[in-house]
């Protein structure tokens, strides 16, 4: 699968609530592409839909540590990082930030 038509359909299993699928796309993708942050960040995603914050934030910050200027990780390591969240995920550098 092309890296596009990855990313496209690990969103979609976001958005659809689908997130067993989409955490099992997400972990093909980071072995095929392991030094892509989309990949750590979309699995951050999943990770925090399903409540599980700590892994979340690992995939957030191993998303950051592979390029520090990858704007979604960042913010959702900000996002996540407080205990009073109040802006939802940001998927990709395409989409604005939802205040």
């Amino acid at each position: 699968m092309k890296y596009g038509k990855m990313i496209y359909e690990i969103e979609k299993c976001i958005e659809d609530g689908e997130y067993s699928r989409g955490e099992k796309l997400a972990e093909q993708a980071i072995i095929h592409k392991p030094k892509s942050p989309v990949f750590y960040n979309l699995m951050g995603v999943i990770l925090e839909k399903e409540c599980r914050h700590v892994q979340a934030m690992e995939c957030f910050k191993n998303a950051y540590d592979l390029d520090q200027g990858y704007e979604p990780a960042k913010y959702n390591l900000e996002r996540y990082g407080i205990f009073c969240p109040i802006k939802n995920c940001m998927y990709s550098v395409e989409e604005e930030p939802i205040e």
